[in-house]
């Protein structure tokens, strides 16, 4: 049953409801309002008030799930997942934006500049006691994984 919720809703269920929790290619995109994304061009602020939002859906994750299992590409992997470009994720905010206006012109993957993607420390903050596994692809870490379970769960 789809359930809609806004931007920064939470969502209407009880502590521990779901069983597991799956979260794949999602927790990059909680960054700014959907609004700002083309017109945020300090990398400083968009780091800081994501991973602030970050935060809040890794708690909600936590605290719905009795376990989860969230999956995010990885920040040092050399193509973007979003748009297939390679080392774009390593461009400063401020180069990216106008480099992804250029790119979605003519190359096949468009996308808005609305992901911040973690790296292994910032996911395991964001999910402290969880296991951070990583998926590899010719030997380089392609996506993270944070594992684990919410309060309601005995160890």
């Amino acid at each position: 049953m789809p359930i809609l919720i806004g931007e920064s809703d939470r969502l209407q269920f009880e502590n521990g409801y779901f069983d597991i929790v799956y979260c794949s290619s999602v927790i990059e995109h909680v960054t700014v309002s959907k609004h700002e994304v083309w017109t945020l061009r300090s990398g400083n602020e968009f780091r800081a008030r994501s991973l602030q939002r970050q935060q809040v859906f890794a708690r909600e994750i936590e605290r719905l799930g009795k376990q989860y299992f969230v999956q995010t590409p990885y920040r040092h992997f050399p193509v973007e997942s979003h748009t297939w470009l390679p080392f774009i994720a390593w461009l400063p905010r401020r180069f990216l934006i106008p480099v992804l206006r250029f790119s979605n012109r003519f190359w096949v993957k468009k996308t808005s500049p609305d992901w911040y993607l973690l790296d292994r420390h910032e996911m395991a903050q964001l999910f402290v006691g969880a296991a951070i596994v990583s998926e590899s692809y010719f030997g380089l870490t392609k996506s993270i994984m944070a594992i684990g379970h919410g309060p309601n769960i005995q160890s």
